[in-house]
């Protein structure tokens, strides 16, 4: 575990030892499944969190015609893919607008595998 500074100094300080142990300093934090930088840029979470929703999303249309309907299809979209992609947004959601296109284009790409426009 390492410690990751939240300043905006440039000059780093530094914090060698704590309770006889030292620590090392770090360029990021993971802290409940998000990935936090010392500059607060959710990229490299975003990118990760679109690329487990696309695997997922290409799990599910591997076997939308075989064994699903279309509103069982968006059942599993919204639990498995969605639910996925929307944890902590609140956090991210003022990233640029590159940065969320990932996530818009698995949204685009699930509605045409889920097949009905009227459900999603």
């Amino acid at each position: 575990m390492g410690q990751c500074q939240f300043c905006a100094k440039r000059k780093q300080f530094s914090f060698p030892t704590f309770l006889g142990a030292t620590v090392p300093i770090t360029d990021h934090l993971d802290l409940l499944g998000v990935t936090l930088t010392s500059t607060f840029n959710f990229a490299p979470y975003i990118e990760a969190k679109a690329q487990l929703a696309a695997k997922k999303l290409g799990i599910l249309a591997m076997v939308r015609q075989l064994y699903f309907t279309p509103e069982q299809l968006l059942t599993l979209y919204q639990v498995q893919v969605r639910s996925c992609m929307e944890y902590s947004s609140a956090l991210w959601d003022g990233s640029a607008r590159y940065q969320l296109e990932a996530l818009e284009a698995i949204e685009t790409r699930a509605k045409k595998i889920i097949g009905n426009d009227a459900l999603v």
